[in-house]
């Protein structure tokens, strides 16, 4: 979909000012010099970065709510639409605020400082013992690239739910899977599931199962259940006639 290339273009950007960030000067130059000149910049720096984290996450994280939405809205034919929900983008919107502050302050840093520039990042390294403008270069490329890579596979992933279908489309899977109400075979409710770690954990949670074996859970790829999943399932199980399962734990 075409919003997918919108965060394609703006991880884009962030990775152009990084990759363009040349770091620390290597010019000779006394520490406590540096430490005099650079020090209450560096501060305010710091400063600006604790605020423009979170703003910045709070922005994001409404800008890609509102993104996912687009283009999945006012289709009459659906009765249950299921997208990716706040608590994801709030993950995904985190990553990005992260690349772009650094990002910002790297410009602004650049047009404050101009020739001075590469003596604050010498600065920066020195204050720290190694290179650290490096280390926050490269590790805000990677944070960048998979912020991007994660936000596309959410914001082209959903569960349509239509009068006599089911559509399916997971996160890194090129194309979606449909299945007519028939196909379902099973509908359980579990009231544990297995932790990663091995504990069994109180998760209540559904599973649509089709006739070939592909199972959809109400909790899958992060998603947090809630009450309009009773609501969802309870139209299913009107429309197929199914018996709703009860199971403990979710094995699975």
């Amino acid at each position: 979909m075409i919003t997918s290339i919108i965060p394609i273009v703006f991880g884009g950007l962030i990775f152009y000012v990084l990759f363009k960030f040349k770091g620390a000067s290597k010019a000779p130059i006394d520490k406590n010099a540096l430490t005099k000149k650079f020090k209450p910049f560096d501060i305010k720096i710091f400063v600006s970065f604790l605020v423009l984290l979170p703003l910045n996450t709070i922005i994001f994280t409404y800008l890609l709510t509102q993104l996912s939405s687009f283009g999945y809205t006012n289709k009459p034919e659906t009765e249950f639409l299921i997208r990716p929900d706040a608590g994801t983008w709030f993950g995904i919107a985190l990553s990005f605020s992260m690349g772009t502050s650094l990002a910002l302050l790297i410009l602004i840093i650049k047009k404050i400082k101009h020739e001075e520039e590469g003596q604050y990042w010498q600065y920066y390294n020195l204050k720290y013992g190694f290179n650290a403008a490096l280390l926050v270069k490269y590790l805000t490329m990677v944070i960048t690239i998979f912020a991007t890579v994660f936000c596309v596979s959410q914001l082209n992933s959903f569960v349509r739910f239509n009068s006599n279908s089911i559509s399916i489309n997971k996160p890194f899977e090129t194309s979606e899977r449909s299945y007519s109400l028939k196909d379902i075979s099973e509908i359980t409710y579990y009231l544990k599931t297995v932790a990663p770690n091995g504990n069994i954990i109180d998760k209540p949670h559904y599973s649509i199962e089709f006739s070939d074996g592909f199972q959809w859970r109400t909790n899958d790829d992060f998603r947090t259940p809630n009450a309009k999943d009773v609501e969802i399932i309870n139209w299913l199980i009107n429309k197929t006639g199914l018996k709703l399962e009860e199971i403990e734990i979710d094995k699975n």
